[in-house]
């Protein structure tokens, strides 16, 4: 699968994007509380939240922390708009990721009800911190608002630091993941080569995800096998399948297999 990417400006984005209806007391915070408890889980490393919704084209809530990262209150991010967000993302990047999300979009309502349950995007990309210095973020959309007429209103997103990235990628990769049945499809758009295309890629098992999660966060073999209940053998054994499927031959390798690929 290849379509080809075309670079946007803020405005065309927002008009690809934004979508017509009226607001009726919409209750995102309580549709989306279940992943913002469960944050942590998804997320690999030091994190923000942000919820959007595309009919205003505004924030509807942050995390607390939102300053720690970005400088700026969270009463700033509540009245912000997009152009906000993107500029911060590195200028190199901010006009393919904005196509990309357009294409993304597209995709995703595209399929049917029961298909589109089953697909995410996630983003690794450099963003403004704080400090004043552009950092490697994984962007990771957990959870997507629905329309009553199946258009994409609001989503979840998570914005984990992860400065590791910068010696295992250079461009900015967005991934759909198709997780329907057992077979996982996932779809790479690279910035540099402006393509969205099918990657032959292992299919990774629900609890071999777990595995390479608490692996990227630094857990060890005794900590993982803690954490998921397991026996330290069983967390071997799922290792040494993993490194199979990858042909990589050690846990370093492994990771890099991962993060370059986004199986995460």
């Amino acid at each position: 699968m290849k379509q080809v990417i075309s670079p946007i400006d803020l405005e065309t984005f927002e008009s690809k994007i934004q979508i017509s209806q009226e607001i009726k007391n919409k209750k995102y915070l309580e549709f989306f509380s279940p992943y913002i408890e469960n944050a942590h889980r998804y997320a690999i490393g030091p994190f923000f939240w942000i919820i959007t919704e595309n009919v205003n084209l505004s924030m509807v809530a942050v995390s607390e922390n939102i300053e720690e990262f970005t400088g700026a209150t969270k009463a700033d991010w509540l009245k912000a708009s997009p152009m906000m967000f993107f500029s911060r993302v590195h200028p190199e990047d901010a006009d393919y990721i904005m196509g990309s999300l357009a294409l993304i979009k597209n995709l995703i309502e595209s399929k049917s009800i029961s298909e589109r349950d089953y697909l995410r995007y996630n983003i690794y990309c450099r963003f403004l911190k704080k400090n004043g210095e552009y950092e490697w973020f994984l962007w990771q959309c957990p959870a997507i608002f629905f329309s009553e007429k199946n258009e994409i209103e609001a989503n979840f997103s998570l914005m984990v630091e992860m400065p590791q990235l910068a010696s295992i990628i250079d461009v900015p990769i967005m991934t759909l993941i198709d997780n329907n049945q057992k077979e996982n499809q996932y779809f790479k758009v690279l910035a540099e080569s402006k393509s969205l295309k099918g990657l032959n890629l292992p299919n990774i098992t629900k609890r071999e995800q777990e595995v390479i999660r608490l692996m990227a966060s630094g857990f060890k073999t005794p900590e993982i096998a803690e954490k998921l209940f397991i026996s330290e053998i069983t967390v071997e054994h799922h290792k040494k399948n993993l490194r199979v499927k990858t042909e990589t031959k050690t846990s370093v390798e492994l990771m890099s297999f991962v993060m370059k690929n986004n199986l995460i």
